[in-house]
Order: C-alpha cells, then sequence, then structure tokens
C-alpha cells in the first residue's frame, strides 16, 4: 500500500500571495448589497418622477439635521474603523482598540438617528409613495448601520480576548471593507429623503 502524501496537503511557500478568502468574500457581498441598493435608487427615483407632486401635501419633509448628522456619523465610523486597521497594522494595538471604541460610539449614534427619524415620522409607510420610500431607504441604511455597529463589537471582544494582533487583523480589515456599503446605503438615503427637489 502506498504512503505517498499528497502535495497537496502541504502549505505553498514563497508563491504569489493574494487576498485572503475574507476579503474576496467580503467584496462579493458588496457586489451583490450593492446592487440591490442601485436597484432600489432607480426604483425610487422612478416613483418620484412618476409623482406630480413631491412631498404630497399635507406631508411635512423629516428633520434634515437628524439625516445630517447620522450621515457624518456613518462616514466618521467608517473613517475610524480604517483608522484602527491602519494602527493596528503598524503595531498599536491598544491605540486601535481605543480608536475601535470610537468608532463604535459612531455607529451606535447613527443608529440612533436613524431609528428617531423612523420613529417619529409623522405619516405611516402605506400613506403615499413618498412615505414608502422614505421607510425603505432610512429602515435599510439603519439595518445595515446595526450589523455593521455589531461587527465593530465583535472585532472589540476578539481584541480584549487577544484574538486580534498586529499579526492576525482579518476580522478588522473585513469590517473596514463592510463599512463601504454601510455608508453608501446612508448617503443613498439621504440623498433620496433630502435631496430630491420639492415640486
Amino acid at each position: 500500500m502506498s504512503t505517498r502524501i499528497s502535495r497537496t496537503a502541504f502549505p505553498v511557500r514563497g508563491g504569489p500571495q493574494g487576498a485572503p478568502i475574507g476579503v474576496w468574500g467580503i467584496w462579493m457581498t458588496i457586489v451583490v448589497l450593492g446592487t440591490a441598493l442601485a436597484g432600489l435608487v432607480v426604483s425610487g427615483v422612478y416613483l418620484y418622477w412618476g409623482q406630480d407632486e413631491w412631498p404630497p401635501a399635507g406631508f411635512e419633509a423629516p428633520v434634515l439635521t437628524r439625516g445630517a448628522l447620522a450621515l457624518a456619523l456613518s462616514v466618521g465610523a467608517g473613517a475610524l474603523v480604517v483608522a484602527a486597521l491602519r494602527t493596528m497594522r503598524a503595531g498599536g494595538e491598544r491605540a486601535a482598540g481605543h480608536i475601535l471604541l470610537g468608532a463604535l460610539l459612531a455607529a451606535t449614534g447613527c443608529l440612533a438617528f436613524l431609528v428617531l427619524d423612523l420613529v417619529q415620522a409623522p405619516w405611516h409607510w402605506d400613506e403615499h409613495v413618498y412615505a414608502s420610500l422614505f421607510y425603505v431607504f432610512v429602515g435599510y441604511a439603519a439595518t445595515f448601520v446595526a450589523v455593521s455597529a455589531l461587527m465593530i463589537a465583535a472585532v472589540l471582544v476578539q481584541r480584549v480576548a487577544g484574538m486580534i494582533d498586529t499579526g492576525r487583523h482579518l476580522e478588522l480589515k473585513v469590517t473596514a471593507i463592510f463599512w463601504i456599503h454601510t455608508i453608501a446605503t446612508v448617503v443613498a438615503a439621504f440623498a433620496m429623503v433630502h435631496l430630491l427637489p420639492h415640486r
């Protein structure tokens, strides 16, 4: 009986190094989610052009300040996650943890403003297409901000447990990449709710 061991059982050393499978996976996920977001935006614009009045009579536009703050906090949280990744790569493990904590606070603040927008909306989702678009886009953005905040929290727990350090930070990199899509959803929600011209 042959005792030969397959060469594939051993890691390849010295060959070309590509991105980890986790990075490829998150980029492919973003492609799929980005396609869905693009479809929502196109559908929203189509419905907008089909209305003679926007917003309809009796509908007050949502508070601009909350939307702007949510947008700013989402961008800030994403920037902090990227800063944490760069700090971790440079060897500043403790500092990266502090930066991640700031990112989590910013993400939580963004989520709070989005949820507040939904809770305090003066109309129901099925009263008009304007209300439907508002709930769809703000709810969609809030969902991804919540998921991204949970990802940051998970990375923080792993960091405290010593599972993430200078040489092992794939989860942090995946979280930083995922924030690209999260920011895009908040930008789309802000644009569709606040920037479509009134008429």
